[in-house]
């Protein structure tokens, strides 16, 4: 058995009827962080104005010619001065996105 967004290896259960409790390594309820791709980002409203709100150089690259851009994560863009972002800034986005429902 796999469980979900868990850190535990994969194990046998034998028959019968089982249940499990633990911590999921992702928040559900809250999908959406810098390390999502710049394209799911873009599908979602909330996540979307604030990426550009936060980022507007970063935003604008990923949504201009080069789609390229989409598929690479915030956290990437934050490594390359290109996308003129900064840490505050970064940080700032990621707090925002986590509140945003699923």
């Amino acid at each position: 058995m796999c469980l979900p967004f868990s850190d535990r290896a994969p194990f046998e259960v034998g028959e019968g009827e089982h249940s499990f409790d633990y911590v999921l390594k992702k928040d559900i309820r809250h999908p959406y962080s810098i390390d999502d791709k710049a394209l799911d980002l873009l599908e979602n409203e909330q996540a979307k104005e604030a990426f550009a709100q936060k980022l507007p150089q970063a935003y604008a690259m990923a949504t201009g010619e080069n789609q390229e851009f989409l598929v690479m994560s915030v956290r990437e863009m934050g490594y390359l001065p290109m996308f003129g972002t900064t840490a505050d800034k970064i940080a700032e986005l990621d707090a925002i996105l986590k509140k945003i429902g699923g």
